[in-house]
């Protein structure tokens, strides 16, 4: 093998290696809807505008009792973009404004 060819394989094995190492934790969501969010809201109708939330907390507080968070990052060796979002709500299932 000639040191050209060697060469190229070089590379190409660096660039496979390098494009393969990106990592994704959560789940995507439209963050730009946070903004549909409104008091009135049930879960469901949370839901339907943010999808299934990544994970659901209990909060012991008067007012809220529940947490929906989401969340979404994608990682590489260059960069790392991150979103999140989270919605309370009260005993009635309705979002919590505190």
């Amino acid at each position: 093998m000639t040191s050209s060819a060697l060469a190229l394989c070089a590379v190409t094995l660096l660039v496979a290696l390098g494009t393969g190492c990106i990592s994704i934790y959560g789940r995507s969501f439209d963050v730009g809807r946070t903004g549909e969010i409104r008091p009135t809201m049930d879960k469901a109708a949370v839901r339907s505008v943010l999808g299934e939330p990544l994970s659901t907390q209990t909060l012991a507080g008067p007012r809220c009792t529940e947490r929906w968070l989401w969340f979404h990052q994608r990682s590489s060796f260059t960069s790392t973009f991150a979103e999140s979002t989270t919605v309370n709500f009260d005993s009635n299932g309705k979002v919590c404004v505190q």
